[in-house]
């Protein structure tokens, strides 16, 4: 067969073709494959006519094998275009795998930008992308890229997940009502996807961080009941135990625990389990099985995420069982582990010294506090108040100069502390036993100005008018104690008094020394003429214990004091309490009744405080009898005629209680929610929930 230029032509002109072509080169390269083969023949009829016939010129020649050889050895554009895309795609799941999300993202944003054609990689990218930023915890950015992908590409197969991530981080912001919605739609949208468990476990955390428990709680079920085998239903069975826990429902949480570890021997979530079901037992004082299960934990799991917490609750245990010598060896074991983690270490040491405060070991607690402030102030919790409790403990054992140094370096180094007032009261006390009486007065002056308790002010008062008569200040002490009654309780207040009448001596007020000293001293009472001064006797009386003697003035003074008057409403309501209190509870009874009943018909009483507290004093006394119709009768009416006085928590819980025992359980359960409505941090109402439960 003759081989002409012809020939030479079409072979070139197939080659040109496939460079020029739009489609991709490995399909050319099939097609050429034929092609190809005639490019074989072709050499070998050229070698036999060169060698038989005609001498061709080897330029031509020399022309072919450079086409061959560009065909091979030069990649065209578009197959270079495609590799550099899986090149970025494999750079970037592998940074991602690295877990060096902000490297890899920044390569998929490259993706973006420079292939926007190729949808069906793009898709991919942009996932990507968001999932990096939301791994990178930059939840907005996230929430944005994640909102564009759902928007653009619909029907992308990373379209569930997307969402999914995207409830995910409006959860972590704090958006936990959208959150809950986008996991709706999920479930609405594909309710048989192979993500289910993932997407009720994230749908019931929202609704209980909304405290939701009551919708959260079947949902967990759910995610147990259906789909046992994924590890969100290990987790469902630890967040319903967590839930009773919270609610005091030990029991309930202790089941939930336990069938965890039940069901899922392996689970990688046991020293979890094992820990709250020995917070469970131990908050039942199950001491026994919470040690055991602590001990387990210790020696099972030496690197758990709760050996540290552990190791505190055994150590608590222990000190239950009083076996100090064991919460000893704990704490110092805990000292030798967590050398390295001075916050741990830190927290171990005061437990230490709490152990030797509650063995009244003041010296070697000190010693500890010292360590602490020396070597690990800065890493410590509550660095102010191991400051305090050292100048506390230098003030018990005696080392007053000590004492006094560390208090006055807390108030300079931590002036907001809460413990502020103490630290300056126990100032005060320290320089009044050295005799610094001026320096005492400005330290319990510092320590009432920064708001002291009601008891706490009565003493530095006291305090403050002692310093006072020590310097020879009369009016300034006098005035003091006065002022210092209102604080103080019954023992302290007598004790007042009589600093009272000594300063009315020393300064020679006679007149006025006489008429104290008569009201506290003067006996018999039965001779003593006015009203004001049976009051006086008889509140005297009364803070002495001297009930009944105190009653006779009482009604003494009552017959002097013009009738239907606030003093004399006033002293009926002492009548009937210590009627009350000596056991004249019919007495009593009549004494209520008389002030309910004047009080009623003087408009200028009708709503006056000393008829609410007659109503509630006669319908506590009723409810003490168990006459508890009686009782409800009275609580509504004060309900009803005083809704804003301060006791209205108590008399709705009170309320509750009678119709409880009257066995109208609706009834009692209406005024419990009306308590809890409108109180819900008060005590009363706390109390109405756990009756309610």
């Amino acid at each position: 067969m003759k081989i002409s230029l012809l020939s030479l032509h079409n072979f070139f002109l197939r080659i040109i073709k496939i460079f020029s072509s739009g489609k991709l080169f490995l399909v050319k390269f099939i097609k050429f494959i034929p092609g190809l083969l005639s490019v074989k023949d072709f050499f070998k009829k050229t070698k036999r006519i060169i060698l038989k016939k005609t001498k061709i010129s080897l330029g031509i020649l020399f022309l072919l094998l450079i086409a061959i050889f560009t065909m091979f050895e030069v990649s065209p554009p578009l197959l270079n275009k495609e590799s550099k895309l899986e090149n970025y795609l494999q750079k970037a799941e592998n940074l991602y795998k690295e877990k060096r999300y902000n490297e890899g993202r920044k390569i998929y944003e490259k993706i973006i930008e420079e292939f926007p054609q190729r949808k069906e990689k793009i898709d991919l990218a942009y996932y990507r992308v968001g999932e990096g930023l939301q791994k990178c915890e930059l939840f907005h950015q996230s929430i944005t890229i994640y909102e564009k992908f759902i928007q653009q590409y619909p029907h992308s197969d990373y379209l569930l997940k997307a969402k999914y991530n995207l409830s995910s981080c409006y959860k972590k912001i704090g958006r936990i009502e959208k959150a809950e919605q986008i996991l709706k739609e999920i479930i609405n949208e594909s309710p048989r996807n192979e993500m289910m468990p993932e997407v009720y476990f994230l749908l019931a955390d929202c609704l209980r961080e909304q405290n939701k428990n009551k919708e959260a709680v079947p949902i967990y079920q759910k995610v147990i009941r259906e789909y046992p085998a994924s590890l969100q239903a290990e987790r469902s069975y630890l967040r319903l135990g967590d839930i009773y826990l919270q609610k005091k429902r030990y029991s309930e949480a202790m089941l939930c625990y336990s069938s965890l570890l039940k069901e899922y021997p392996r689970t990688i979530l046991r020293d979890k389990a094992l820990f709250k079901l020995a917070l469970s037992s131990f908050s039942q004082k199950e001491v026994d099985k919470t040690i055991s299960l602590l001990l387990t934990i210790l020696d099972e799991y030496p690197r758990s995420d709760f050996l540290d917490e552990s190791f505190f609750l055994l150590g608590e245990c222990f000190c239950q069982k009083k076996e100090y010598e064991k919460v000893l060896i704990i704490f110092q074991k805990m000292e030798k582990i967590y050398e390295d983690n001075p916050l741990v270490l830190t927290k171990a040491k005061r437990k230490i010294a709490e152990l030797y405060l509650n063995e009244k070991k003041y010296t070697e607690a000190a010693k500890i506090y010292e360590n602490i402030i020396k070597n690990y102030a800065y890493y410590c919790e509550g660095e102010d108040k191991i400051y305090f409790e050292l100048g506390s403990l230098y003030q018990k054992i005696g080392s007053d100069d000590k004492a006094k140094k560390t208090l006055m370096n807390f108030i300079q180094y931590f002036p907001l502390s809460p413990e502020i007032s103490s630290a300056y009261f126990k100032l005060g006390e320290i320089f009044f036993k050295q005799g610094f009486y001026l320096e005492s007065i400005k330290a319990f002056q510092e320590a009432i100005e920064e708001k002291l308790s009601k008891e706490k002010t009565g003493k530095a008062l006291s305090k403050i008018g002692e310093g006072y008569m020590r310097l020879g200040l009369w009016n300034e002490a006098l005035n003091t104690f006065e002022k210092s009654l209102c604080y103080l309780n019954e023992r302290e207040n007598l004790r007042m008094q009589f600093k009272i009448e000594e300063c009315l001596l020393r300064k020679r007020d006679t007149s006025a020394a006489k008429k104290f000293s008569s009201s506290l001293l003067k006996k018999p009472f039965t001779n003593y003429p006015f009203s004001e001064e049976y009051l006086k006797i008889g509140d005297i009386l009364n803070i002495y214990g001297e009930k009944r003697i105190a009653l006779e003035m009482y009604k003494k003074a009552l017959l002097n004091l013009p009738p239907e008057g606030e003093k004399f409403y006033f002293t009926l309501y002492k009548i009937g309490n210590i009627q009350k209190n000596v056991g004249l509870i019919n007495q009593a009874f009549k004494t209520y009744k008389g002030i309910i009943y004047l009080t009623k018909k003087d408009k200028l009483f009708s709503k006056n405080k000393i008829r609410k507290d007659a109503l509630l004093s006669l319908a506590d006394l009723y409810y003490s009898l168990k006459k508890y119709e009686n009782a409800s009768l009275l609580y509504t009416q004060i309900a009803t005629d005083f809704p804003e006085n301060k006791d209205i928590s108590w008399v709705l819980y009170q309320i509750g209680n009678c119709y409880q025992h009257l066995g109208l359980p609706n009834k009692a359960r209406t005024f419990y929610q009306e308590l809890i409505k409108n109180f819900g941090d008060n005590l009363w109402a706390q109390i109405a929930k756990t009756i309610m439960m």
